[in-house]
């Protein structure tokens, strides 16, 4: 029968080669680990100036943000690995945003922007696209890599699109632009205008500088003020013959018409003004002050903090980041100091992200691909002792042997030692000898022939003649090489396969009949290769979870499952016989493991997240397991007096192997009970399960959690292993008492005790066991306090029942082990109220002013009380009406219903949060930081745009076709300044020609006094 690919593919039994495995197969013996993490002080990438002058730096692969005085003293350290809110995944350009000082991450493999205040309190994460950079359509989902961004002095983001992985051919490289609320404006850039794009900055002029790394240039665009939409007219491009094709960091001196560019293929600072006209060069590659290794990446200014210097041109801080240190330079490229002084590099025998394995001939070493910190180490198998080390970050571009670019793949020759080195984000092979001299290498970026493409795993065949096989990941198929390095068959390999940086297959292991293997991560298969690279099928669908790591065993393949954080064991026929490990940081776990070697019935795992090597003992045969497990109790100590509420209950379970499962009982000693599973108290014991950290692990963690009012209680663990034999803890015995809420702040009553206003409580602060709930009682006072029927919320409106009493609230915090009340102090009495105010002079400070007639209408009304309570004589005209007071103006001139929602968690403290919950209550409001609008912000100031939405939606203005201002084209608020127009609520901004709104100018209390004075066709 004629067996077709297609055929083949779909095959999960080999269509040839030996039989399924007979021999028995024994579990292999946990034997420890080599090596730990091993990062450098600080991995300095990004760049940019605090508002208080210090120089934030991106700690790209420490997955931090470091806050630095421009001398190098370390001020602050925020963010963390994850991707989780305000965690990172690699931070790459930072930028500071010139209206509050807030700072912007650019998260690069997560996909967003990471907001934080100017402390470095993360705020929210911020979708770094809204469009398909390719078609341009909405988004559903965000495309990750946007490398790097720049604010305008409005606030505007201009933030880069664009990288070096494969993309269609129709890939627009543009910048994308948003207003300071992120919403989107437009773009910069259409398909073909721009080659790959490193970096952007914005002159105080708003033009805007780029930095196309893809054609040596920089372009500069200022804004078309005379068109109706957004748009940029190009100017001359500068930078050609200055830049080398890897141009970085941008930066603009604005007082002295400066712009300065990194260009880290050169290890240099380029200087031009303005124009484009080049002015200096400075920088060159080295380890020694002042230079660079592997170029600088961003950069940012600063003021000179040198005595005497006080009128001098900014600073320069550069980010070196292959020498983990920042150099900074005076405007004239004079070097002035570094800092870390000194650098921090990574320690010796320690990983940053291990990708890969190798054991020596005999496996008295044991070589690693420390990938992150690009270099090798060699340890000695007995005693895990770093023996020797090479390499450091660099190009290796023009012959230079030990420089390398994040190496992923690592073999020894079985027969002479010699150690192959892929040298993956460069494209070459390294080969040096088992001592780290330089042998030869071979090879360059790219998908011809004799070129690689994100190359990753080795593996060379014993004797003269075997043959060494590459895994080209990206390029799809797998190199077979003689061991001269010269090319003598190229084979596809998983060439239906998808992703960005992790395509195609990762690693090869070969039969002893020269048959091979080949791991395709992605699709989550092996596949078979005859001895002359005929396909021959594949196995591990539905089985395997990112099969990244190839070995062979005693005619077995051992395969590491990067995301399935294990080891699994296939005959060779892809029968599958075991799998160990398990995602966990604990001995015998995983965290991602890459590439694994067999030598010497030893297994090394490359344990990447771990920043560790594993190493297993292999052998043959099986015996019977009669072994009981061990099960230990760890908390709570015995005798112990613990909350009550949620308990913990922790240990640890050993077997020689595996652990299969921990269950706890525990018993109320008091009254005799056991917890059930559905956590009910009965006479009957029970055992329920705890939580396992590896299931089927040698030695694993075991947690319960377990929910217990005040008593004395006891319990005990037992362990099941794999082979169902039991193993019982002893005993351990403890109480539950306390924790019953106590006051530490009383709560507080915050409002004007006036008829009619609404008062709103504070709970206070308070201890005890978590959660504590909180209950109000509204209380009149006259002497004594009585209980105000029905009125159990926190917030309270003042009637005139109170007219002649003061208020409080009593307020009754609730936990497991008890409750407690604490009573606010009280108000001051509640007057009678005015009922004849005079309307012709309010306010002493108002007279003469253009609004007062507005302001006198709305005093009239009680819409405004004044701003010096309790004296209450002055209006404060000229101060900006914040979203908090405007909630307030709204709420009293509609009369709107009072809601027992709170709708936002930032007004909590704010004296006009009733006021804001009736307002979104009644749709005027929805927020202040869409999409997710659980933020009011109400200390913020309110625009005039901004006004304009409240009004239309307070007033339900009628539409309108008519376009009045010509400045409001770009706002958001265009639609309602046109409704609040054709109202004759607002006439302008510039009289008498009156063709201007100013949406984004901030609005004052006597002008907010005359819009609402005409939205409520009051007489003024």
């Amino acid at each position: 029968m004629l067996v077709t690919a297609a055929m083949i593919l779909t095959t999960v039994l080999v269509a040839s080669g030996p039989a399924a495995q007979a021999d028995p197969y024994f579990e292999p013996e946990y034997v420890g680990s080599i090596g730990g993490p091993g990062r450098a002080g600080v991995y300095a990438w990004g760049m940019a100036t605090a508002g208080n002058g210090n120089v934030i730096v991106g700690d790209y692969w420490n997955y931090q943000m470091h806050e630095y005085t421009i001398e190098g003293t370390l001020v602050n350290t925020f963010g963390e690995r994850g991707d989780g809110e305000g965690q990172n995944n690699a931070p790459h350009g930072i930028a500071v945003n010139p209206l509050d000082d807030s700072i912007y991450v650019s998260d690069l493999n997560n996909g967003d922007i990471d907001h934080f205040d100017a402390a470095g309190n993360y705020i929210e994460d911020l979708r770094s696209y809204e469009f398909d950079p390719v078609t341009f359509e909405l988004l559903t989902t965000p495309i990750p890599y946007a490398p790097r961004l720049a604010f305008d002095s409005n606030g505007w983001s201009y933030m880069v699109n664009s990288h070096t992985f494969p993309t269609p051919e129709e890939f627009t490289h543009r910048i994308i632009i948003r207003d300071p609320d992120w919403e989107y404006l437009g773009y910069i850039g259409e398909l073909g205008d721009f080659g790959v794009l490193r970096g952007v900055a914005v002159a105080p002029d708003d033009s805007v500088y780029i930095v196309d790394a893809g054609r040596g240039v920089i372009h500069r665009f200022e804004r078309d003020t005379e068109s109706v939409d957004l748009a940029y007219n190009q100017l001359a491009d500068f930078g050609a013959g200055f830049l080398s094709g890897d141009a970085r960091g941008i930066a603009i001196d604005g007082d002295n018409g400066w712009v300065y560019v990194v260009d880290a293929a050169a290890s240099e600072v380029e200087k031009f003004d303005l124009a484009g006209n080049h002015l200096d060069t400075w920088g060159s590659e080295g380890t020694g002050p002042g230079q660079f290794r592997d170029g600088g990446r961003e950069l940012t200014l600063t003021d000179d903090p040198r005595p005497g210097f006080e009128t001098a041109p900014p600073v320069i801080a550069v980010a070196d980041f292959g020498n983990n240190r920042v150099n900074v330079y005076d405007s004239d490229g004079a070097f002035l100091w570094d800092f870390p002084n000194p650098p921090q590099p990574p320690p010796d025998d320690g990983f940053n992200q291990i990708q890969d394995v190798a054991a020596s001939p005999g496996g008295s070493s044991v070589y690693s691909a420390d990938t992150f910190n690009h270099r090798v180490q060699r340890f000695n198998t007995e005693t895990g002792n770093l023996e020797t080390l090479w390499g450091f970050r660099g190009s290796s571009e023009g012959g230079t042997p030990y420089a390398m670019n994040y190496p992923r793949g690592i073999a020894v020759d079985p027969d002479n030692g010699d150690v192959w080195l892929n040298n993956t984000r460069e494209g070459d092979i390294h080969v040096y000898d088992a001592d780290g001299d330089f042998k030869f290498m071979f090879g360059s970026w790219g998908d011809g022939p004799q070129q690689y493409n994100y190359s990753r795993g080795i593996e060379i065949e014993p004797g003269p003649a075997g043959r060494v096989f590459i895994a080209d990941g990206n390029n799809r198929r797998i190199h077979i090489l003689d061991k001269t390095g010269t090319q003598t068959q190229l084979i596809d390999c998983a060439p239906e396969s998808s992703g960005i940086t992790l395509i195609g297959c990762t690693d090869v292991a070969i039969a002893a009949d020269g048959s091979f293997f080949a791991a395709s991560v992605t699709e989550g298969i092996v596949y078979r290769y005859a001895a002359n690279g005929t396909l021959l099928g594949s196995f591990g669908a539905g089985i395997l979870t990112g099969p990244y790591g190839l070995a062979m065993f005693d005619g077995r393949l051992f395969v590491s499952e990067a995301w399935g954080h294990q080891i699994s064991v296939f005959e060779l026929d892809g029968t599958f016989v075991d799998s160990f490990g398990g995602i966990g940081g604990g001995p015998g776990q995983l965290n991602q493991p890459k590439g694994i070697d067999i030598v010497d019935n030893m297994l090394y795992v490359a344990d990447h997240f771990n920043d560790r090597i594993q190493v297993w003992k292999l052998s043959s045969g099986t015996v019977a397991d009669t072994i009981n497990p061990t099960a230990v109790i760890e908390e709570p100590t015995a005798g112990s007096t613990e909350l009550p509420g949620t308990v913990l209950l922790t240990g640890t379970a050993a077997d020689n192997r595996g652990v299969s499962g921990v269950q706890i009982a525990i018993q109320n000693t008091g009254s005799g009970d056991w917890l059930q599973s559905n956590g009910t108290w009965l006479g009957t014991l029970a055992w329920l399960d705890a939580v396992v950290d590896v299931p089927d692990g040698p030695a694993v963690n075991w947690t319960r959690e377990v929910t217990l009012p005040p008593g004395n209680y006891g319990f005990r663990a037992r362990a099941i292993d794999t082979s169902a034999n039991i193993g019982t803890s002893n005993w351990r015995a403890f109480e539950t008492a306390g924790g019953e809420p106590v006051n530490t702040s009383a709560p507080t009553v915050v409002g004007i005790a006036e008829v009619d206003e609404g008062l709103s409580a504070t709970g206070g602060s308070w201890t005890g066991v978590e959660p504590i709930t909180l209950s109000y009682q509204w209380q009149q006072c006259d002497g004594g306090c009585t209980d105000i029927d029905g009125e159990t919320g926190s917030t309270y409106t003042v009637t005139v029942d109170d007219v002649g009493f003061s208020l409080t609230v009593a307020v009754t915090a609730t936990n497991i082990a008890g409750s407690s009340s604490v009573t606010a102090a009280q108000t001051g009495v509640v007057p009678d109220p005015d009922p004849d105010p005079d309307p012709e002079n309010t306010f002493v400070d108002d007279d003469g002013n253009i609004h007062e007639a507005a302001i006198e209408a709305i005093a009239a009304l009680g819409i405004t009380k004044g701003c010096n309570p309790p004296d209450n004589d002055r209006f404060c005209p000229d101060d900006p009406v914040t979203r908090g007071a405007m909630a307030a103006f709204l709420n009293r001139a509609l009369d709107l219903d009072p809601t027992g929602t709170d709708f936002f968690k930032d007004d909590d403290a704010s004296v006009f949060e009733g006021d804001i919950n009736r307002l979104a209550a009644a749709g005027i409001t929805l927020g202040c930081n869409p999409p997710t609008n659980n933020r009011y912000c109400p200390k913020d100031p309110v625009t005039r745009g901004a006004m304009a939405a409240f009004l239309n939606r307070a007033l339900d203005l009628d539409p309108t076709g008519t376009d009045f201002f010509i400045d409001d084209d770009a706002s958001v608020f265009e639609g309602d300044i046109n409704r609040l127009a054709a109202a004759g609520i607002t006439l302008g901004c510039n009289p008498p020609t009156n063709d201007q709104y100013c949406p984004n100018r901030v609005v004052t209390r006597a002008e907010m006094a005359t819009f609402l004075a005409r939205g409520l066709e009051l007489d003024t």
